[in-house]
């Protein structure tokens, strides 16, 4: 009976020790569970914010288009300016300021 006691105390400890692992493989399953739901949760989040954004930088898009055609509008202006104006400009100066040597 006392051969009996040492063993029935191992295998009281190995189950114990059998428990500690199922507790914590439970426990690292139920993180992992978690850890995925979280996971799952932020893609959806991603996707919901990459859909927004798609939709407003489609929205944006022609108002883009239309300040672009502006720009290159205003742009070919001051271009027009800058040869007629100012090259007419330059070049009555420089003539009378020729016309003025020459005729002083």
């Amino acid at each position: 009976a006392e051969e009996a006691l040492p063993a029935s105390k191992d295998r009281e400890a190995a189950v114990e020790a059998a428990q500690t692992d199922v507790d914590a493989a439970n426990a690292a399953q139920l993180a992992a569970a978690q850890a995925l739901s979280a996971a799952d949760e932020a893609r959806k989040a991603a996707t919901a914010a990459a859909k927004v954004a798609k939709d407003a930088l489609a929205a944006f898009e022609p108002e883009y288009l239309q300040a672009t055609e502006v720009r290159d509008a205003q742009a070919k202006k001051l271009e027009d300016f800058k040869v007629k104006s100012v090259g007419n400009f330059e070049f009555l100066r420089d003539n009378a300021a020729t016309a003025t040597a020459n005729t002083g």
